[in-house]
């Protein structure tokens, strides 16, 4: 799968595992990869893939009421 469209994720603040957050998101959602396949990509466990794409997902919601955005091109 290929996406050819701009994502649009609202997010809390920048932070300092921003990228990792992101790719972790991209790969585990559009892309449908597995933890431990994420975790080779990112140089990282899976543990810390699961942690990524948890803190993520907690930052969208929350980014929601803020009504901030990050965009995200793939």
């Amino acid at each position: 799968m290929t996406p050819d469209y701009l994502f649009q994720f609202q997010i809390l603040g920048e932070t300092a595992d921003h990228d990792e957050i992101r790719e972790a998101l991209l790969l585990r959602f559009v892309y449908e990869m597995e933890y431990d396949d994420i975790a080779v990509i990112l140089d990282a466990t899976p543990h810390a893939v699961r942690k990524f794409v948890s803190k993520g997902l907690g930052k969208l919601r929350k980014g929601r009421e803020c009504g901030k955005t990050m965009k995200i091109a793939t």
